[in-house]
């Protein structure tokens, strides 16, 4: 099993990647490698009528949403036992209710070259995944969600789809970060920010050739000694 099509890289370094050790992944938002409609169906089987994957008990366990308190989502996402709650308006800046109509139960993807999203809508039961082959736009795959899911109630003929309008993506802001001993500056997912990415990098002093220089010198390393090849080059 391989790449179909190559996934586009600056957030971590600028390349076009074809090929991608499972070791470097990312984290819980890494680690798999399928198509959209079978990430759809696994998500369908897991939480839809039926749970078919793992037992009752432990998808309720999975399925108790609580406000993270700590970390980059602090305030922003509910999270349960590797499953977040998110909403086709997720830019929205409200946190996602798990009983709301349009929310969906499931997990956002982030690895080198790729960023996706995915999941389950349990007041509507069908699941979704959108993938998008560029790592350096955070509002990407949910930029798609609202409209597609549109399409999704329409055809299902869920009462309501029409009156459920799509937020118009707004101007990405960033937020100035340092990472590896250098200010950068890095899309910022939840609106807390102001700053416009020129505004950003007056700011940070910093600029895009500087966030390629500072990941080329420095993630090389740190993939090889979790023992994976690294894709920048």
């Amino acid at each position: 099993v391989g790449l179909t099509a190559p996934g586009v890289s600056i957030q971590y370094g600028a390349d076009k990647v074809w090929d991608q050790d499972v070791s470097i992944m990312g984290w819980t938002c890494g680690y798999l490698l399928a198509s959209a409609r079978d990430v759809a169906k696994f998500y369908f089987d897991l939480i839809g009528p039926g749970n078919k994957l793992v037992s009752a008990e432990s998808l309720k366990e999975q399925t108790q949403f609580v406000p993270l308190s700590t970390g980059w989502a602090a305030g922003h996402l509910q999270y349960g036992g590797g499953l977040m709650v998110n909403n086709i308006n997720f830019m929205e800046g409200k946190l996602p209710n798990p009983d709301d109509l349009t929310s969906y139960w499931g997990h956002g993807g982030d690895t080198y070259g790729f960023q996706s999203d995915q999941g389950f809508y349990p007041r509507m039961n069908f699941s979704l995944s959108v993938i998008s082959n560029v790592d350096f736009d955070g509002e990407a795959p949910q930029k798609l969600f609202c409209p597609v899911t549109l399409i999704a109630m329409k055809h299902l003929k869920i009462e309501g789809w029409e009156s459920i309008k799509c937020i118009p993506a707004t101007e990405p802001k960033f937020n100035c970060v340092e990472e590896y001993g250098h200010k950068m500056c890095t899309f910022d997912y939840f609106g807390r920010s102001k700053l416009n990415k020129a505004e950003c990098e007056k700011e940070c002093k910093s600029s895009d050739d500087n966030i390629i220089r500072v990941m080329r010198d420095n993630l090389p390393r740190k993939l090889g000694a979790m023992g994976g090849k690294h894709v920048v080059v």
